[in-house]
């Protein structure tokens, strides 16, 4: 398994399974428009469209596929151990040979998360949140947040444990 992201890479190696947050569903079916009106809202700044997520644990053997991840908590079990990680949006792909591949704009662990300087970023996107235009500006900072909060979240688990 191969957990990639700009920077570096942050993980490489064997793994027994992994569990991530993934997008499922079409999210078409949350808003009642055809395929035509869907592909024009895509890109209209009125129109927000949300997709769902939830859990999803890779093993060994599973089937190819491919899934959009959410913001939140990576786990990855090798030699039967469970690691946590925190990991931004990107996708997982199964391959054809087995191999998974995890390509995202961040994951780091939580030691290596600067609780003050994700406190400042929280308290940035609530300034810029509190003063966006459009819906997708507005979007785009609740991403941000959630994955902030999710950041802090993690380093204060793992201090307390």
């Amino acid at each position: 398994m191969e957990i990639l992201t700009p920077e570096k890479t942050f993980y490489a190696g064997e793994a027994e399974a992994v569990t991530v947050s993934a997008v499922y569903g079409d999210p078409r079916d949350q808003v009642d428009v055809g395929d035509k009106e869907y592909e024009e809202a895509l890109f209209r700044d009125d129109v927000a469209i949300e997709a769902e997520s939830a859990e999803l644990t890779v093993l060994a053997h599973h089937h190819p596929m491919v899934a959009a991840l959410t913001p939140g908590e990576i786990r990855i079990k090798t030699g039967g151990e469970w690691k946590s990680a925190y990991i931004g949006e990107g996708f997982l792909e199964v391959g054809y040979d087995n191999v998974v591949q995890i390509f995202s704009h961040l994951c780091e662990w939580p030691d290596a998360i600067d609780a003050v300087l994700a406190a400042m970023e929280e308290e940035k996107e609530r300034e810029r949140l509190r003063n966006t235009e459009s819906l997708s500006e507005h979007r785009r900072s609740e991403i941000e947040l959630q994955r902030m909060l999710a950041m802090l979240r993690r380093k204060r688990d793992n201090l307390n444990n």
